[in-house]
């Protein structure tokens, strides 16, 4: 709570001291040269002569300043050099007023491209972050991914199969590089070497797509349906994480060097949007190839945990037995180790 009598106190004083500066002319604003933006400059006015007290403001500056070295008029130095004044001959001038604020209008103008500029950028990774965490929130939702995972598998042997099947002649197909993809990805070994060669595309992916789900079924049968929900959307949230982070990453990369292409007459801006683009898809294709060949290849390991205190009493007994030239139990009970600890 404030205290009336120091409240008083504090408000006579700035009432004189106020006073002493009226008294003075008022608030004086110097200024040792012109801001970029006009706002700070009319600011700086403002603060003198505020709700009708005196004041006055002034302001200083080079002609070599970088506001005026910069984006000023070649004009301006010109005119000064026709008229040769001495040196640190003081100028006062509407024209040198109106090419100030000439400079000033074109830096703003250039600020704003940049802040635009930057905005766009932004724009770009708000909306694939926007697309990212929708589908995350999806997953959170969803009790069952066995179906969405289902449908990441289908999409990633298709466009796997048509890439390797691209050539037009079928014995042109790369059947060797597809079986390694399965085997590495999937833990799948085609058994029918020549099937390919009795199938359409379509036909095969079909093929390996049921072989692939049989097989995964039989996980769900040896790991249990709860177990193997709670693994689908474990492995997913840590893929789609993991591959986040390091696509933001690229897109800082990509950010900083973007700007050579105007150098090839290329709008950085649109090159971006492009880029970024494509390598967001790859992001997305990268998910539900990690995420379905890590839920093929998953093991679960069975094995009781130990605790660190058994760990340390195991290695107690151990050490202590291994000293022990009798035979006898170190518990104390004066029978043989095999027939009592160690059983």
């Amino acid at each position: 709570m404030k205290d009336p009598r120091s409240f008083s106190k504090y408000q006579e004083q700035c009432k004189e001291e106020k006073e002493k500066v009226l008294a003075l002319g008022g608030l004086f604003i110097l200024g040792t040269e012109r801001h970029e933006s006009r706002r700070i400059d009319n600011q700086l006015r403002g603060r003198s002569g505020r709700q009708g007290d005196p004041g006055e403001s002034e302001f200083y500056l080079s002609l070599e300043d970088d506001l005026m070295r910069l984006f000023g008029s070649e004009s301006v130095m010109v005119w000064m050099d026709r008229l040769k004044l001495p040196e640190g001959e003081p100028i006062t001038h509407k024209w040198i007023n109106s090419a100030i604020e000439k400079a000033q209008k074109k830096i703003e103008a250039r600020n704003f491209g940049i802040r635009k500029s930057l905005l766009e950028f932004d724009d770009v990774m708000n909306k694939q972050r926007t697309t990212i965490y929708a589908n995350r929130n999806k997953v959170l939702e969803i009790d069952n991914l066995k179906d969405t995972i289902m449908e990441m598998l289908h999409k990633n042997i298709s466009e796997k199969v048509y890439e390797k099947f691209s050539p037009e002649m079928r014995e042109d197909w790369d059947i060797n590089g597809l079986n390694e993809y399965l085997k590495d990805f999937y833990a799948y070994e085609e058994t029918d070497d020549k099937a390919y060669l009795r199938s359409t595309k379509e036909e095969y992916i079909e093929r390996i797509y049921n072989a692939l789900v049989e097989q995964y079924n039989k996980k769900e049968e040896e790991l249990g349906s709860d177990l193997m929900r709670k693994l689908e959307k474990h492995i997913l949230f840590d893929v789609v994480d993991n591959r986040w982070r390091g696509h933001l990453k690229s897109l800082d990369a990509l950010r900083e060097s973007i700007y050579l292409r105007a150098y090839g007459q290329r709008d950085p801006v649109t090159e971006y949007k492009l880029i970024s683009s494509q390598i967001f898809e790859e992001m997305i294709a990268t998910i539900q190839e990690q995420a379905t060949s890590f839920l093929f290849k998953v093991v679960v390991s069975t094995e009781p945990i130990k605790d660190e205190e058994d760990e340390i009493e195991e290695a107690e007994i151990k050490e202590v037995n291994a000293e022990n030239t009798d035979g006898l139990c170190p518990c104390g009970s004066g029978k043989p180790y095999e027939k009592c600890c160690g059983r």
